[in-house]
């Protein structure tokens, strides 16, 4: 455990600035905003100038040489790293219990001394590990971790990618304590470079300048292979630094379909509102690459443009895209000195030292010196002498056996190398390179495995000779020129319509195993790998429609229903059903029975309680066929809903009622557990809420023991809603900041209702400001969701949002509006609190 150290402990002085190796120390108070707007101006600067007082004070008994601080937050110095992390524990432990809860940032390097203050990178690394904290939570570099071993508690983070750094960065957390997963997955997270971009510095400048003077849409473009989304994430990189709400990177390249464009910009930007609600005040960049094959989609895009006056697009494609304000970037090859230095240096990569002489430059002449192509036969140095490469390209570009007669010459001379550097493949390489083609946005080795019949050697060769990236989380990706070669391969092999039902049999396997581990523990590990493999989920699902391949589909979406509607998909995800629905009669029956029940949710979570309830009676009948006792007593449940939301409660409370007897006699105790959660929701209606008490306490205990997350996180809401209607507010708020914490993993629909709820409870107590924040946050969250308001909490929104116009008067829509913007970690902060 880490402790404050003892009065005396540890103490020496530092008169002057340290040198040489030194520990930095960087703290920042976590939602010091949220804090004002609580506490209020006087006692907000009590509490700024108590942890002023603690902070210096601990820091300077070990030592510490202040160099900068900025309100909240303070920039610290230790010759030793000991010394800092004693300091810091000093400090966290003077504060605890107080208002101000502060996150610690600490690295250990060898920064530039610049006269009070350092300069370099390990003063950015610092930094950004100090934003990577939560409240209260202490985390270290590498480097500090390394001298401290043995003498602290210290917990390994694992690797995480922090701004402005290329690599991914090992962190350490010190001392005791829970805390959530550290805020390293930024939103604008660009992709990873495994080499500096050479000869493109006049590019770089060029569209950097266009993006910041005026130009809202700048499309490179240019052939394959000349290195479009090369540039692109330097031009990206580079524009984030302006940029003050970032840029979000968007690949296109696995999608097929024009209307998933969308869809795809809201995955990576994640709005906390609808998409142009989210981006229409915000000053960003979307950098959409590979927009060539979905140009359908320029209308849609040229339109979020039109209601967000601030954002600007970046585009990388083959053709452009002629919307409104575009300017149209060629993207020429390299020069032939830039080109001899990337072939070298890839050669050198490769395992063999070159010298850039005349042969060289012969080589990156006769390949147009087009990056993609040098750096495919770069990967071929370690073989091949220069003087013999020549020779082989000579007589490979003079004959180009396949594409269109009227291609550009640059065209066809990289499709020409990508030819030759296939046909040097061992025979298995050339098999599982096509076979790969099929796979969108990237795969695992298992699915290559799975569903190209992968061998590790072969997927060897192809990284080796660059005709796939390795990626971080053991994923590979194929280039899209690349990709469309290797699908043409295919479609010449006969093999197509096969590979193409293995990897959907992948996404159907994929998406099963997934199932029954999205609602509770393990929920978060696999929706990540069905965000991994999404693009695959698109493909698969868009084959299917398109070969009549119904079962497949059914399968898929029947298993995503509930990745649906955590995900802000409800929209898409009721569009890929409905198509299964056409024929859900030639489905396998149990796939029928739980596409229909998937269907049913989808509805009711968008407000079509009337479809809700044709789908979940339908659902019972296919279910009552079957014989499935625990499936009835869901379907059950799920009629029980559709009639307490179409406001027949006596109905509902009969359906219920059945539905607890068929999960018992079904032994279904993870049903059992969601209908007691329903019913309680049932008699909250009602107004009996002693009972509504009894049925969330045993619902509670039940999924709790169970492991079901979000029935859980339920089941402390509505004995927190029971308590609220009981007259014990305060009781009430400690239920509902439990059920804060345990939704805080889970998204959906759950956290707008704990929001929503919270806020008329912090009414009641007289908090009105932070019941605006709290409601304005829950609009946001529907917003993003497609979720509508059930009837009852449309009805206490209702009366909260109008208690709260009256307790603000003219300050109700400002507050609303802060509540709106705020960050999702921020609202459950102050849910919590």
């Amino acid at each position: 455990m880490l402790r404050a150290a003892l009065p005396g402990a540890w103490m020496t002085t530092v008169s002057s600035q340290p040198t040489g190796t030194v520990t930095l120390v960087f703290t920042d108070v976590e939602g010091s905003t949220r804090l004002l707007q609580e506490l209020g101006p006087a006692a907000y600067m009590d509490a700024l100038n108590q942890h002023g007082h603690a902070v210096r004070g601990a820091f300077a008994h070990h030592g510490g040489y202040e160099v900068d601080n900025q309100g909240d937050s303070f920039f610290y110095a230790f010759a030793s790293a000991r010394g800092a992390i004693d300091a810091v524990g000093e400090a966290v432990a003077a504060l605890a219990g107080g208002p101000m809860r502060v996150r610690v940032g600490v690295h250990t390097g060898e920064p530039a001394v610049d006269p009070p203050k350092y300069v370099g990178v390990d003063v950015h690394r610092a930094a950004r590990i100090m934003s990577a904290a939560h409240g209260g939570q202490i985390v270290i570099s590498q480097s500090t971790h390394d001298l401290l071993t043995g003498e602290v508690e210290l917990r390994d983070l694992g690797e995480h990618p922090l701004k402005d750094f290329p690599d991914r960065q090992r962190l350490w957390q010190a001392g005791g304590g829970d805390f959530p997963p550290l805020r390293t997955h930024r939103q604008t997270q660009l992709p990873p470079t495994a080499w500096p971009l050479l000869g493109r510095e006049r590019e770089v400048a060029d569209l950097v300048a266009l993006m910041t003077n005026g130009a809202r849409v700048v499309t490179i473009t240019g052939p394959g292979g000349t290195g479009k989304t090369r540039l692109a994430i330097d031009v990206a990189h580079e524009l984030e630094r302006r940029m003050a709400d970032g840029v979000f990177w968007v690949p296109l390249a696995g999608l097929r379909q024009a209307d998933l464009v969308l869809p795809a910009i809201a995955q990576a930007v994640q709005p906390t509102e609808g998409l142009a609600e989210h981006l229409r005040e915000r000053q960003a960049v979307l950098a959409l690459d590979n927009f060539e094959h979905v140009l359908d989609a320029r209308r849609p895009v040229s339109e979020l443009l039109a209601q967000a006056p601030r954002l600007k697009v970046l585009t990388t494609s083959r053709a452009a895209l002629h919307i409104t304000g575009e300017h149209v970037y060629p993207l020429e090859p390299l020069e032939l000195k830039s080109a001899v230095t990337m072939f070298v240096e890839r050669a050198a990569a490769a395992g063999r030292q070159l010298e850039a002489d005349g042969t060289v430059a012969e080589i990156c002449l006769r390949l147009d010196c087009l990056p993609l192509a040098l750096e495919l036969a770069a990967a071929r140095a370690r073989l091949l002498e220069p003087e013999s490469m020549l020779g082989r390209l000579e007589r490979s570009l003079a004959v180009l056996t396949r594409g269109s007669a009227d291609a550009p010459e640059r065209q066809q001379t990289l499709r020409a190398t990508i030819e030759w550097s296939h046909d040097l493949l061992q025979e298995e390489a050339r098999v599982l390179l096509r076979r790969l083609s099929v796979f969108a946005g990237g795969f695992s080795l298992d699915a290559a495995e799975q569903a190209a019949g992968g061998d590790l050697d072969a997927l060897e060769e192809l990284v080796d000779l660059s005709l796939l990236k390795a990626r971080d989380g053991g994923r590979f990706l194929m280039l899209e020129t690349i990709r469309e070669f290797a699908a043409e391969r295919l479609v010449e092999s006969g093999e197509e319509a096969a590979v193409k039902h293995a990897h959907a049999d992948f996404v159907v396997e994929l998406a099963e195993a997934a199932e029954p581990h999205l609602r509770g523990s393990g929920q978060e590990r696999w929706l990540r790998a069905i965000d991994d493999d999404y693009d695959n989920v698109r493909a698969a699902l868009g084959w299917a429609r398109d070969t009549g391949e119904r079962e497949a589909a059914g399968r898929i979406c029947a298993a995503l229903g509930r990745y649906w509607r955590v995900r802000p998909l409800t929209a898409e995800g009721r569009a890929w059903i409905a198509a299964s629905l056409a024929a859900v009669d030639e489905l396998e029956p149990a796939t029928a029975a739980r596409l229909v029940r998937a269907a049913a949710h989808l509805a009711a979570l968008a407000g079509d309680y009337a479809e809700q309830r044709v789908l979940a009676e339908d659902a019972l009948a296919r279910w009552q066929a079957i014989g499935d006792q625990s499936a009835i007593a869901a379907a059950l449940g799920d009629l029980a809903v559709a009639a307490m939301f179409g406001g027949d409660l006596d109905r509902a409370a009969d359906y219920y009622e059945r539905s607890r007897a068929a999960a018992r006699a079904g032994e279904d105790d993870p049903v059992l557990a969601l209908v007691t959660l329903n019913l309680a929701d049932l008699q909250i209606i009602r107004g009996d809420y002693a009972r509504a008490r009894e049925l969330a306490d045993e619902s509670a205990t039940l999924s709790r023991r169970l492991g079901i997350g979000d029935v859980a996180a339920m089941s402390l809401l509505n004995l927190g809603l029971a308590t609220y209607f009981q007259g014990d507010t305060e009781a009430a708020l400690g239920c509902m900041g439990e059920a804060a914490e345990a939704a805080r993993a889970l998204g959906g629909d759950i956290v707008s209702q704990v929001l929503e709820a919270q806020a008329a409870a912090r009414l009641r107590l007289g908090d009105a400001e932070s019941g605006a924040l709290l409601l304005g946050a829950a609009d946001a969250l529907r917003g993003v969701s497609g979720s509508a308001e059930q009837p009852f909490y449309a009805a206490m929104n209702a009366e909260t949002r109008a208690g709260i116009r009256a307790a603000l008067g003219g300050g109700a829509e400002p507050a609303f509006e802060r509540g709106r913007g705020l960050e999702l970690e921020d609202a459950l902060a102050l849910a919590t609190v």
